[in-house]
């Protein structure tokens, strides 16, 4: 399971050579850096209605439309907290079984978007953190889905969210990250970003073939020791 990514500070300096092929610019409090984890909030690119992109910020961790807060959340406090209960368990969805599995199944045919990243963390083999990024130290694309959740409570914010797409482990990953062997599916094509995304396409079988591990060649990990900071 992945619960930590990061969008580095040099994002800033490259970020809008990137961002130009989607039509977008760095824009502050949009677009900003840092080390992201469940329930924080992300930047998503998604294609509108008209094939334009869209960036939007939203919350990590999937809240569809129909979820409800439970009979004990009877305070906007309370519904929050339950809300960002629900959404930590919520946070990665298997590539494979996206388009079949509650609740994800709801968001794949049109809800389609891509978390932006520069690099992803694990639990390494030896302890601690395995940091990986791609050799080129470049930012990439995750695919995800998102969903709006509108309250029915006065006082409760709507909800904006998203969550991301995960694979089989390449090389790599598999030999240096303990525990569940996933990894994040990373996309750099930006013709494969925008096929991701396309309103036009709703099958999986169009789609699965974008999902396959990222080359372990172009990826590299550094262990970061527990109690150490990246």
């Amino acid at each position: 399971m992945c619960a930590r990514y990061k969008v580095e500070d040099d994002f800033l300096e490259y970020g809008n050579q990137i961002l130009a092929a989607f039509e977008l610019q760095l824009t502050p409090g949009l677009f900003s850096t840092g080390d992201f984890y469940p329930t924080y909030n992300v930047t998503t690119l998604r294609l509108d209605s008209k094939e334009n992109w869209k960036a939007q910020v939203s919350s990590w961790g999937l809240l569809p439309s129909s979820w409800k807060p439970s009979k004990d959340a009877s305070s906007a406090t309370d519904i929050i907290k339950d809300r960002k209960r629900f959404q930590r368990n919520k946070i990665n969805a298997r590539c494979e079984t996206v388009h079949s599995t509650w609740p994800w199944k709801f968001s794949f045919k049109t809800q389609r978007c891509l978390m932006l990243a520069t690099s992803f963390f694990e639990p390494h083999i030896d302890g601690g953190q395995a940091h990986y990024r791609l050799t080129d130290h470049r930012a990439f694309f995750i695919p995800a889905l998102w969903a709006r959740w509108e309250s029915p409570v006065e006082g409760v914010a709507a909800v904006d969210s998203c969550v991301m797409l995960t694979t089989e482990p390449n090389e790599l990953v598999r030999t240096t990250r303990s525990g569940r062997l996933r990894q994040p599916v990373v996309l750099t094509d930006l013709d494969n970003c925008r096929r991701y995304c396309s309103t036009d396409i709703t099958e999986h079988s169009q789609l699965a073939s974008l999902f396959e591990p990222y080359d372990a060649a172009k990826m590299i990990v550094e262990h970061v020791p527990k109690g150490e900071k990246v």
